[in-house]
């Protein structure tokens, strides 16, 4: 039986929306694709936050400091019934997450 947390090693650079966005359009440019019009996409609403500074949700730091509880538990039986052998075995593992 195991017990345990999960924990973020090395948390990894993220792009913020405006860099998404940049890398699109640059993936669009260089592939022969119409750029986006991300006011159309987006909607005025979120266009205008990120116009005036919003930089999106980091959905991945804002998880980074909880600490989910892992489980792992294994049940093994040998089974030798003369010249035959039928181990059997069964293991459950849990791990949660962030939420």
């Amino acid at each position: 039986m195991y017990y345990g947390w999960q924990n973020v090693y090395k948390m990894p650079n993220t792009l913020n929306a405006q860099q998404v966005m940049a890398i699109t359009d640059e993936t669009n440019f260089n592939s022969g694709v119409p750029a986006y019009n991300w006011k159309t996409q987006l909607g005025d609403y979120t266009w205008n936050l990120l116009q005036n500074g919003w930089q999106g949700t980091n959905w991945l730091g804002g998880d980074a400091h909880r600490t989910p509880l892992t489980q792992n538990h294994a049940l093994n039986l040998p089974g030798v019934a003369g010249a035959a052998s039928s181990p059997m075995g069964l293991s459950f593992t849990l791990a949660k997450t962030v939420s």
